[in-house]
């Protein structure tokens, strides 16, 4: 018997099916007709590259589509190599609105310098602050900020005239307002109907109508009483102390013994909304009223009413600081903040705490006669705030802490 020859580079694959297993196949295990490829051997694909490269697939696809939908490329954002805590200090009329925007702020995952942020607001009087600060913030509360939001403008300038570095290249736009109002029963709005703030202080049916707690630490009382002594105009300057002085026994008329009867805006608030007061109406902030009534229900128990004439209220304006303790990452983080409230994104979380930004921002450079125009009838608004941003409003800038001390002593209010 002759030994077959040992395979040649022609002899079948591995894979192959064995001749004897097919009778058709001739020996040397390829079909009659069948010719080898060119290229010589035929090679096998491992089955664990085949899943590795779906896999690869299936994972770009799908990381692909995170990016279209969401908009967020994860891997373009630098990894933070550490954490910082923003500080910022907002005055009363700011703080509700600056703390919604900053949780909005934060939930964006800001860094700065390579460093994660997060940000703390803090609420304190601002003439609090501005001794704080100008004396180093040695006797501040909490930590010491590097972003001040003020309600105040008048604040602000008390700061800038000691030491003007301290907000060195600060934007003059506000960045949000909230002009006083009367908050009254829906019952009476109609009687406050389509007066000025002038004709309020001359009319002496009114005289213990009006609750005013201390306007040294109640800021819409001294709103209501220097838009009842402003000028008329198109564009208002503040009060001063002499206008105070020659309004002086009009105002204590019209106290009539309410100014002491109530320590704060929110006990008058809630005097009036049970009818347990004297008073028929409380001064208070469009944001404050918004806020009030929301927490009372569905309905609002109090509606605004808008007198007419120029209007002094809360100038929110958040103010990025240059002090010693503001180093370089926080430096970054708040400028990084301050974008975010002017974007508009910053803007809605103003807006949704009730103040009034952009196209609702009342200015000094609107018409005396579009805010008389303007309805001063309580309804036209929201029913569950008892608010309408939609009046316009001809802004009267805040006089300072030297007016509101003249206020409180016009009023007879113990030193």
């Amino acid at each position: 018997m002759t030994t077959p020859p040992p395979p040649s580079d022609d002899s079948p694959d591995a894979d192959a099916v064995p001749a004897d297993k097919d009778p058709a196949t001739p020996p040397g295990g390829r079909a009659a007709g069948q010719r080898h490829s060119a290229g010589g051997r035929r090679w096998a694909v491992a089955p664990w590259i085949i899943v590795t490269v779906v896999a690869l697939v299936v994972v770009a696809g799908l990381t692909t589509a995170w990016v279209v939908f969401t908009g967020e490329d994860q891997t373009a954002r630098p990894a933070c190599t550490g954490s910082v805590v923003l500080p910022v200090v907002a005055s009363p009329g700011a703080a509700p609105a600056l703390q919604e925007a900053a949780r909005r702020f934060d939930a964006t995952g800001p860094s700065a310098r390579s460093t994660c942020v997060t940000t703390s607001v803090g609420e304190e009087a601002g003439g609090q602050v501005a001794t704080a600060l100008l004396g180093g913030w040695v006797n501040g509360t909490g930590d010491a900020p590097a972003v001040w939001a003020v309600d105040d403008t008048a604040d602000l300038a008390s700061v800038e005239a000691a030491q003007s570095g301290l907000t060195a290249g600060r934007s003059t736009a506000l960045a949000a307002t909230s002009p006083v109002v009367l908050a009254v029963r829906p019952a009476d709005a109609a009687a406050l109907a389509g007066r000025s703030w002038a004709d309020l202080l001359a009319d002496p049916s009114l005289a213990g109508r009006i609750a005013l707690p201390d306007p040294r630490v109640n800021r819409a009382t001294a709103y209501a009483l220097q838009s009842m002594i402003a000028p008329a105009g198109a564009a208002p300057a503040a009060v001063d102390t002499a206008a105070v002085t020659a309004a002086g026994p009009a105002l204590q008329a019209l106290a009539a013994g309410t100014a002491s009867s109530v320590a704060t805006t929110s006990d008058a608030l809630d005097q009036l909304a049970t009818g347990g007061g004297p008073f028929t109406a409380v001064p208070v902030t469009e944001a404050d009223l918004a806020a009030d009534n929301a927490a009372r229900g569905a309905q609002a128990a109090l509606v605004a009413v808008y007198p007419t004439g120029p209007t002094a209220g809360d100038e929110i304006l958040p103010v990025a600081l240059s002090a010693s303790w503001v180093t370089p990452t926080l430096k970054e983080a708040a400028g990084a903040l301050l974008a975010y409230l002017r974007s508009a994104d910053g803007r809605a979380a103003l807006s949704d705490e009730g103040l009034r930004v952009s196209a609702e921002t009342g200015s000094a450079a609107a018409s005396t006669a579009a805010s008389t125009a303007a309805s001063t009838t309580a309804g036209t608004g929201d029913p569950a705030t008892g608010v309408d941003r939609s009046v316009a409003v001809v802004r009267l800038p805040d006089a300072g802490s030297d007016v509101t001390a003249a206020l409180a002593q016009a009023l007879g209010l113990p030193a």
